[in-house]
Formats: structure tokens, C-alpha cells, sequence
């Protein structure tokens, strides 16, 4: 076993902790650093594991905690921050909830917005509650929107439109429109902050997200390369024999904000020195267009890809059907050649020619704040071929219904998504290595059905 250190930077003190792999704990502190609190972090690590007589290398996990951003909007020390809405919401920060601290005193002064009215742009689109489209969006409009809070001084913008948790699609194209007139603008978009309704709630999150971001980008940027430490993505099969594809870091990344850098990280990558280019293909076996957004199945080839599955010839010619290895995984291919996991091939549900997203429904769902993990298969349904159904296990203490869940995935997602049932377990079937076994849980459902539509 190896050592543990954790650190936590405070407005006045940085606290630190070492603990030993027979649990023994050595403890430090030292005054919080401006306006570096790296430094302090630091600092203080290096004299900690020198008190216990430990090396770095001897360190496995790091825990790190910090209130930086939350001093920055109780200090309002931010700047350039602010806010692009649909137009006629210009006053929704100011309007809020129309509540009163104290009832009865007509004099109370509510604290301002943290975005001054003269940083919060409108542009003409409309979405309506139900996800559909009743104004397109002005792009001409979005532009100069743009353009003139960059001219008044704005750096990150929020971006929050009425009912964008049900249909993001005008606050991505304002995203792209963004980095086209101002390519070093940084933008947050409220669907993927809080893709809740509420719209005065979902605007003042996404704001306050806008609002520490660019702080606590920096402080992470400064606090990692002191450090030395770089997360490394791979992606691989027990066929590939472990890691098939890495994230490759590229040296142009270096100039790119932290939200982009994460972005691009997160995707599986490229191929192995050992084997050959990763591919995404169609049914017919055709390579995908680079887009980043039309989904194929990635298939592989190389020196670390198997032979094929012992004493099981018919699955072996079909995983490898075309001379590659079929990996059952569907993804995109972005324009570097990067591939990036949408879902399991098996998993997506089919329903009424719909494909349907497991993932994308169990992150919906895990959202919830009363839940701990879900699953979701497909169900057979006569009308439409199959139907999501989601085994969910809940937080200890917590409860939540059939009505209270299916509320809840409606707010994020189309409708036709939603799970048609959802099942409280205690627990999730896993394999050995800690992966839910859907396969159990699908063979459960489609007993006694002539087949499975995967």
C-alpha cells in the first residue's frame, strides 16, 4: 500500500494531511498564498513529506480541496463576466424569485446580480417548453450580441435561452458563433451546467459557474504543472489485451482554455504504436466522415488485437467479419482522427426506428439527487419493437417514485427517451472487475421472447 496526502486551501490557512499505509496521520498548515495559493500548496507538501521522511514516489493518491471559487463570488472579485439570454429575459438575475428577506421592510436592499445589467446581452431565438423551435435563432444577431459585450470588456460568457435543457441546439450554434468572433472568449452554456427547468435558477448557476471558472481554470493550470501531473486516457478491450488507443497529447493544446482541453482529453484517441489506425465504420463496413458526429462502430486491427475466442469459431468470424475486430463500441471519428465512445453497440435501445442512448438516459437519470447508479436496458413493447426500462438503486436514506423520476428524465431529455418503468434495486449485477452485467439484465426481461433487439 502506499501513502495518501490530501490538501485543502482555505481563505486564511492551507491544511494538510498525510496518511500512512498503517493509517497513521502527520498534519500540517501554513498561511494561504496571494495571489498564488499554489505556492503555499507547494510549500507545504514538500515540507509535510519531508517531516514523515516520505518520497514522492512513495505518495499513490493525492485529495485536494479548495474554497477558491465560492470566496470569489462571496468577494465578487471577478471581472469581464457576462450573460447572453433570450431577449425579453434581460431582468431575469434581478427578478429572481421575487422573495424578500424580510417581509415587511420596504426598504431592504437585495444584493446586485453578479453580472451588471450593461454585461447581459439578448438575442432573438424562442424555444418552447415542450423542446420545440417557435423562433429560429438570428445568428446575425447572436454576432453582434457578441461583439458588443467583447467591445464592453467580457471575457466568459454565460450562456443560458429559455428552455435550451430541452433543445441545446441555439446554445451550441451561439457557442460556435463565439469562437468564430471571438476566439478568446471563454463560454458556458447552461444545458450543460444545470439542464434543469427554473429558469432563474438554471440562469444564476450558469452564471456563477461563468463567474469562477476563469479563477479557478488558473489556479488548477498552475497548481498541475507544479506538480508535474497529467491524466493519460486510454481505451482498450480484453480482446486488445489492455489499452488499444491513447489520448495523445498535442503540443497546440497548450493554448487552449481549460474547458477545451478537457474536451479534447476526454476522447479515446488515436492507435498504439503496436497497432494499426483506429477506425469508425457503418453497417457496410465503410469508414464514417470525420465530422465528430456521424456514430459507427470503431473496429480494430494490430499486434495486440486476439486471435480470436478459444473453441468458439462462429463468434470469432464474427467479431472479425471484414478482417477487422469489431469491437461492438459505437463512436465518432473527429477531424484529427481522435475517436470519441458514444455508446455499446448492444446497449443502444431501438424503439419505434429511434435509436436511444443508454448512457445518455442513465446520466439523465443519475442526475437525480436521490439516486446512486442506474442501469437501463431495453424491454420488448409490442408496439414499438422495444421500450428503456431502468433498474436504479437509490442513495441509503433516499426515496424517489416512478412520477418523481420519469419528471425528472423529461426535463433533460426528449420524451420518447424516458424509461417507461423504472425499478428500485439494491443493487446492480456486476462482473468480477465491477461491471454492471446488462446482459443479465436484458436476458431477465426477454425470457421467453423469440428474440432480442439490440
Amino acid at each position: 500500500m502506499s501513502y495518501r496526502v490530501g490538501f485543502d486551501v482555505g481563505g486564511t490557512f492551507t491544511d494538510f494531511v498525510l496518511q500512512s499505509p498503517a493509517g497513521d496521520l502527520t498534519t500540517g498548515k501554513r498561511l494561504t498564498t496571494y495571489p498564488d495559493p499554489s505556492e503555499a500548496c507547494l510549500a507545504g507538501l514538500d515540507a509535510l513529506l519531508a517531516r514523515a521522511g516520505v518520497a514522492w514516489a512513495d505518495v499513490g493518491q493525492a485529495v485536494h480541496g479548495t474554497t477558491l471559487g465560492s470566496n470569489v463570488v462571496i468577494e465578487r472579485k471577478a471581472r469581464g463576466v457576462g450573460l447572453l439570454t433570450t431577449r425579453g429575459f434581460r431582468d431575469v438575475l434581478v427578478i429572481g424569485r421575487e422573495k424578500r428577506y424580510q417581509v415587511y421592510d420596504l426598504q431592504i436592499e437585495k444584493p446586485p446580480p453578479l453580472v451588471p445589467r450593461r454585461l447581459i446581452g439578448e438575442v432573438t431565438e424562442r424555444v418552447l417548453a415542450d423542446g420545440s423551435v417557435r423562433t429560429p435563432l438570428d445568428e446575425a444577431d447572436a454576432r453582434r450580441a457578441i461583439r458588443e459585450l467583447v467591445a464592453r470588456g467580457v471575457t466568459t460568457l454565460a450562456v443560458c435561452l429559455l428552455h435550451a435543457y430541452l433543445n441545446p441546439a441555439h446554445e451550441q450554434r451561439i457557442a460556435a458563433l463565439a469562437a468564430e468572433e471571438a476566439p478568446d472568449l471563454i463560454v458556458t452554456l447552461s444545458h450543460e451546467v444545470s439542464p434543469t427547468f427554473r429558469e432563474y435558477e438554471r440562469t444564476s448557476t450558469t452564471v456563477v459557474n461563468a463567474y469562477v471558472m476563469t479563477a479557478v481554470r488558473d489556479y488548477l493550470r498552475g497548481l498541475g504543472r507544479a506538480l508535474g501531473a497529467r491524466i493519460v486516457h486510454v481505451y482498450g478491450l480484453t480482446e486488445t489485451y489492455g489499452p488499444h488507443t491513447v489520448c495523445q497529447w498535442q503540443p497546440d493544446w497548450a493554448g487552449e482554455d481549460a474547458a477545451t482541453r478537457a474536451r479534447l482529453l476526454s476522447r479515446q484517441g488515436v492507435a498504439m504504436v503496436m497497432a494499426d489506425p483506429i477506425r469508425v465504420v457503418d453497417e457496410a463496413g465503410r469508414d464514417v466522415p470525420r465530422d465528430g458526429a456521424t456514430v459507427g462502430e470503431i473496429v480494430m486491427r494490430g499486434n495486440n488485437v486476439m486471435k480470436g475466442y478459444h473453441d468458439d469459431p462462429d463468434a470469432t468470424a464474427h467479431a472479425f467479419r471484414g478482417g477487422v475486430f469489431h469491437s461492438g463500441d459505437l463512436g465518432v471519428q473527429h477531424p484529427d482522427g481522435y475517436v470519441e465512445l458514444r455508446d455499446r453497440a448492444k446497449d443502444v435501445v431501438i424503439s419505434g426506428g429511434e435509436n436511444i442512448s443508454t448512457i445518455e438516459v442513465e446520466q439523465a437519470i443519475v442526475s437525480h439527487r436521490a439516486v446512486l447508479e442506474a442501469a437501463v436496458v431495453g424491454i420488448p413493447d409490442e408496439r414499438w419493437g422495444e421500450r428503456p426500462k431502468a433498474f436504479v438503486v437509490l442513495r441509503p436514506g433516499a426515496a424517489a417514485g416512478h412520477d418523481e423520476l420519469t419528471e425528472h428524465v423529461r426535463a433533460r431529455l426528449a420524451h420518447y427517451k424516458c424509461p417507461d418503468v423504472f425499478q428500485i434495486v439494491d443493487e446492480l449485477p456486476r462482473t468480477s472487475t465491477g461491471k454492471v452485467r446488462k446482459v443479465l439484465l436484458r436476458e431477465r426481461e426477454w425470457a421467453g421472447h423469440e428474440r432480442m433487439i439490440s
